[in-house]
């Protein structure tokens, strides 16, 4: 199962990078392809994992995101502002 998404989403991968290419703060590749192919795993279409993304790019720089990311590996919780964009991205990535 791990194998067969991982083949899927390097196979997707390119796609994903031409969906951020006109965000004017790029976030590295592979912070990219973890979160999408982290959200495929849970049960997301790869279209609404890159669009739920796209927006987090928007509204968060790289290093605020990985602040969100450190902070739910140490505490297992996300900030409420990182929820409400969460939130916001999955109500307009529907």
């Amino acid at each position: 199962m791990l194998l067969t998404l991982m083949v899927f989403a390097m196979s997707n991968q390119h796609k994903w990078q031409r969906s951020f290419t006109n965000n004017k703060k790029p976030y590295a590749s592979e912070i990219t392809y973890n979160f999408v192919a982290s959200c495929f795993e849970g049960g997301g279409s790869v279209e609404s994992c890159s669009c739920i993304f796209d927006q987090i790019v928007a509204n968060m720089t790289e290093a605020e995101y990985l602040k969100e990311e450190t902070r739910y590996i140490l505490q297992g919780s996300f900030s409420d502002e990182f929820l409400e964009i969460i939130s916001e991205a999955r109500l307009k990535c529907q």
